[in-house]
């Protein structure tokens, strides 16, 4: 299907996965078939939890296969049909069959479509008589292609069928490892030097061991000759399908190698691989470095080498890859037996075809089908041409007027006899039929023309090298000779396109024009000599007549049969309309089946608590995934205690009138989650691409499109504080929101803040991240909520609020506020630009700001400097406007204020002392927040109080 080049084998795994894994060993069995790697790549084949009793697999193992691939030579080759070429401005070549069939009484016409990007095939009504380029369009409606060309030589279905089925792949290659209890990185798994009874049980009834030497089938590149991969392998013959295993155990081991490169260089190669867990231990997708693998089929023994020896099986596959079948039973156990074996061949087989749609593999597909298609279209408009003898004209002066791309290198057959031909009429004297019978004693070969009568077969065929052939007179000039011995081609028309000229072909519908009408007719090239010297100006004019005769005929069987297409317009776009409903319909489908397999669960556990076998009444009750809170204030989201368990979450309570849970989850470093109310907590920070930085990160994706904002509370908050006001050392960073939605960088003591991210106008994901210098100074150490809000949510904020208040009383603080600090480096930070909103709450008209909180007075500082490096306001007093605060303020009633006071003398204008300050804002309520990079200080903390009206 595409080409492959052999990679080299890269140094080691992923060190991330490695330290996972051992992290996952250090706590408590059973552990994970699966641990995804933290940088994520991956997905698992999710099935349901196994359920208390065994339930028959219900799967079905179907190979699945591009069935366009087999289109043609099921419903065109050896029927009447028609093929035509073009070349598309955009889409490149174009190569289209159609075919007319009658189905329930009615006419159709069937369509198969190639380009570059793939083959369509369709079956529509006939309504009428189309353009070929017209009916393609109907396939692909990015078709820019005016005209199309039939297809007129022999062996053109031979062609065009070997180009359609060069996808179907007979031949796999898959990858066998083992590993053991706790081997964690890539060089444990090629260094098991043997393999272990449970192992080759298994191996024994995945195929059979064979030796290499006396393997005469499919070898997936081991050395059948001189043994340097090993003596033995496993292979099977799976419906007409070829298999070798690349068996880690088998393939050679080699002494001081910890890398085993003899070993990886054919299973790092390989598409798909079997991982074989001799017992409970987790692996992970990433710990081994390859190109190529991009997907693991796992397969963990239980109770091996007794009478009932059974296997779990678990699937993950590259991001990139998509879903393929049979799917996993529930659960995914299976008995040793035939059954196991059919399930692992079709999954494999189906494995590989899945990942050849991957990236890396499309684009190495679409480049060799382009290619191939390019060369075929070329090949059959060649011969095509040839074979009709396009460009010839009648009389003496045909050869003059020859386009030169006709008589070049590219000239065949048909050319070379049409200008011996001519240059018979040249040179010809006396009409002499004596002489013209000796001069015509010649004969085509491969090199040129000798001298034979022609002996027509009772068929008429002309065959290449066949002593019974029908053979041509040549011309008595040797002007062609040069021509045949210089321009001739492995690939000559020699035989395969006179065959055309006396047989009926089915590809090209010519048969009312051939031999069909006249079944024992040989064709006039052949005949040319036995008109006497006397005719070859009247046998060229006759040729072409006849030549002209056929392009009529097919010009009219082309109108004929394409009008029939001229009204499936419409039916066309009903059949889209259906189509489309079809898709919605199997849509609606599948969310059933999956809501009938949770129910199904549900009845399980309930009829599990009342007692095995009694009978149970009761109302399934669905309910939306809300936030919810439990006694001790900690968030979490309404779930089906199963689907909480599913999502490993822990039970913080109940919901929904007691029909649900009050889910708890938790994520760390390196994870993604899409529920509502999780908590991000640190972890094991992981290097960036920058050397000098580590980072903790979570990615958020919104749980469905109506979420508009995602708030984040800083439960507990505390890295490294501020440098001069710069965020140094540790940093909290955010990416992924609404573009006009800036969030500052936060660093220091934060506990209790929060922020909000606009994300209506983005579709995510929205990562949130930790930044850490590895020379950090001290530890860090963060509890994050998030929550994620729709239209009508009670915390939905307004637009471009940072933060967000929606009690009649609270307190707002900087950043980093930290009361008794005494150096001003590690006060508010830097460059700060942002919006506090209150909501102003119904039957209140104002609001008050003070800095006075339980009768404790909090400091205040905003510090701004002159253009002389002065500070702009006496130590212990308040600054108001511009002239005192050009850079470092906040907005109060729309006054800017800064300084060591809050003090906006409207009702006090004593600048040594804080008072009250009272705004009567529309609402909401607006404190604007702004700094620059001169000078920092410790901040503000403000307690703000609604006044009812």
């Amino acid at each position: 299907m595409t080409s492959r080049e052999e990679i080299r084998p890269t140094t080691g795994g992923n060190s991330d996965s490695q330290e996972l894994l051992e992290e996952t060993l250090r706590g408590a069995g059973p552990y994970p078939m699966i641990v995804l790697p933290p940088r994520g790549g991956y997905w698992v084949e999710d099935n349901d939890p196994p359920p208390t009793s065994q339930q028959p697999h219900q799967w079905r193992a179907k190979i699945e296969t591009d069935d366009t691939a087999k289109c043609y030579r099921r419903f065109f080759l050896g029927r009447e049909h028609l093929n035509f070429v073009g070349i598309d401005e955009n889409l490149g070549p174009v190569l289209l069959s159609v075919k007319s069939e009658n189905v329930a009484n009615q006419d159709h016409t069937r369509l198969l479509l190639r380009l570059k990007t793939g083959t369509s095939h369709e079956l529509l009504p006939s309504y009428g008589t189309s353009a070929p380029h017209t009916m393609a369009k109907l396939l692909n409606e990015r078709l820019t292609v005016t005209s199309m060309q039939p297809v007129l030589c022999p062996r053109a279905s031979q062609l065009i069928a070997a180009y359609d089925e060069h996808v179907l792949v007979a031949h796999f290659k898959f990858g066998v490892l083992y590993k053991r209890f706790g081997q964690t990185s890539e060089e444990q798994l090629f260094s098991n030097k043997c393999s272990s009874p449970a192992f080759d049980e298994f191996l024994g009834f995945l195929g059979q061991r064979i030796q290499l030497k006396d393997h005469k089938g499919y070898r997936g590149g081991l050395d059948t000759q001189f043994g340097q991969t090993g003596e033995e392998a496993i292979y099977q013959l799976y419906k007409e399908r070829e298999i070798i295993f690349h068996v880690s155990t088998l393939l050679p081991y080699t002494d001081n190698d910890p890398q085993q490169l003899q070993r990886k260089r054919h299973i790092g190669n390989d598409i798909v691989a079997v991982v074989f867990q001799e017992s409970n231990t987790p692996f992970s997708p990433d710990m081994i470095a390859s190109h190529f693998l991009h997907a693991y089929i796992v397969v963990q023994a239980i109770e091996p080498n007794t009478p009932n020896t059974r296997y779990e099986i678990k699937v993950t596959v590259r991001d990139d890859v998509p879903f393929f079948g049979p799917t996993l039973p529930s659960p995914p156990i299976f008995k040793k037996g035939p059954e196991l074996k059919e399930f692992l061949l079709t999954k494999l087989i189906n494995a590989e075809n899945a990942c050849y749609k991957a990236h890396k593999f499309a684009k190495l597909e679409l480049r060799t089908r382009t290619s191939l298609l390019s060369s075929l279209c070329e090949e059959l408009r060649e011969k095509s041409k040839d074979f009709m003898g396009e460009g010839s004209m009648s009389g003496a002066d045909a050869g003059a007027d020859t386009p030169k791309s006709e008589s070049g290198p590219g000239t065949r057959f048909i050319d070379t006899v049409r200008k011996a031909l001519i240059a018979r009429v040249r040179n010809q004297g006396v009409p002499n039929e004596n002489n013209n019978n000796n001069n015509a004693k010649k004969t085509l070969s491969s090199g040129g023309i000798s001298s034979e009568t022609p002996t027509p077969t009772s068929t008429g065929a002309l065959s290449k090298g066949s002593t019974g052939s029908c053979k041509k007179t040549p011309p008595s000039s040797p002007v062609s000779s040069p021509d045949i011995h210089t321009h001739r081609t492995p690939r000559s028309l020699y035989s395969v396109e006179l065959d055309a000229a006396v047989y009926a072909d089915s590809d090209t519908g010519l048969e009312s024009m051939s031999s069909a009408e006249t079944p024992n007719k040989a064709c006039s090239l052949c005949l040319d000599g036995g008109g006497g010297g006397g005719g070859g100006g009247g046998m060229a004019a006759d040729r072409g007549r006849q030549a002209e005769a056929l392009r009529q005929e097919v010009t009219r069987l082309k109108c004929d049969k394409l009008d029939l297409l001229r009204q499936n317009v419409t039916c066309q776009r009903d059949i889209k309309r259906l189509r489309e409903k079809e898709l919605q319909l199997q849509s609606d489908l599948a969310s059933a089946s999956k809501e009938i397999l949770r129910l199904r669960e549900l009845l399980k556990d309930y009829t599990t608590a009342n007692g095995e076998g009694s009978p149970v009444l009761f109302t399934i009750v669905n309910f939306p995934n809300e936030l919810c809170v439990d006694g001790d204030g900690t968030f979490g989201t309404c779930y089906h205690q199963s689907e909480c368990e599913k999502l490993g979450g822990s039970i913080k309570g109940t919901c929904a009138n007691g029909y649900g849970v009050c889910c708890y989850i938790q994520h760390t470093c390196g994870q993604r989650t899409n529920a509502n109310g999780t908590y991000f907590v640190a972890g094991k920070f992981l290097d960036t691409s920058e050397h000098d930085l580590s980072a903790c990160s979570l990615i958020i994706e919104k749980s469905d499109a109506a979420v508009k904002q995602i708030r984040l509370d800083f439960i507990y908050f505390k890295i490294s504080d501020p440098v001069d006001g710069n965020c140094q050392i540790d940093k909290f960073v955010v990416t992924g929101q609404n573009r006009n939605n800036i969030v500052p960088e936060i660093c220091g003591m934060n506990t209790g803040q929060h922020v909000y991210l606009d994300v209506d106008m983005t579709e995510g994901p929205v990562m949130i991240a930790i930044l850490s210098s590895k020379a950090r100074g001290a530890p860090q150490d963060f509890v994050i909520k998030v929550l994620q809000l729709r239209d009508g949510d009670a915390l939905m904020a307004p637009n471009s609020c940072l933060q967000y208040y929606v009690s009649n009383t609270g307190i707002i603080s900087s950043f980093n506020y930290q009361p008794n600090v005494t150096d001003l480096s590690d006060g508010y930070m830097n460059n700060l630009n942002y919006a506090v909103c209150i909501k102003k709450e119904y039957g209140f008209c104002s609001i008050t700001y003070s800095n006075i909180i339980n009768n404790f007075e909090m400091p205040f500082e905003l510090n701004n400097l002159d253009e002389e490096g002065m500070l702009t306001v006496n130590p212990g007093e308040a600054g108001v406007e511009s002239y005192n605060c050009p850079d470092d303020y906040i907005v109060l009633n729309k006054v800017k204020l800064c300084g060591y006071r809050l003090n906006d003398a409207s009702e006090n204008s004593d600048f040594r002392s804080n008072h009250l300050i009272r705004d009567a804002d529309n609402g909401p309520f607006v404190v604007s927040v702004r700094t620059n990079s001169n000078i920092t200080g410790k901040g503000f903390s403000l307690q703000y109080k609604q006044v009812p009206c």
